[in-house]
């Protein structure tokens, strides 16, 4: 969805793989938005490690595909994701754990506070 690629496959939009793929990213963005507001997922700097995981996932999954399945490349890997700049996969990863690290430490200072405040609510009573 991100990517200008993306829709252009063919010159219907109902080519199944335009279709499909617009369909699966459509549905994984409403879930997370869905599993953040009915909180089944917590952010959290306990669950640092699932980010690695992913990214590690993320590029064998890639490198598989480029390697035995000879893909041209997969996941915009090698390949800019906007064509004309440095916006592949190895810059996005590191863009993308600061600004992952940046929202933890915002939720984390959030939550602390909170968690202070109720305290010195509960002292006082």
């Amino acid at each position: 969805m991100a990517y200008p690629d993306f829709l252009p496959q063919n010159a219907s939009f109902f080519y199944p793989p335009t279709i499909t793929g617009m369909l699966h990213h459509s549905l994984a963005i409403v879930m997370v938005i869905m599993l953040l507001i009915f909180k089944q997922v917590e952010i959290s700097y306990r669950k640092w490690y699932c980010t690695l995981f992913g990214f590690t996932s993320y590029f064998a999954y890639g490198a598989f595909l480029i390697g035995a399945l000879g893909y041209g490349d997969a996941f915009h890997i090698k390949t800019p994701i906007l064509s004309g700049t440095p916006l592949n996969a190895w810059v996005m990863a590191p863009i993308y754990v600061l600004i992952y690290g940046t929202i933890v430490l915002i939720v984390e200072l959030l939550r602390r506070k909170k968690n202070k405040a109720s305290l010195e609510k509960i002292e006082k009573s």
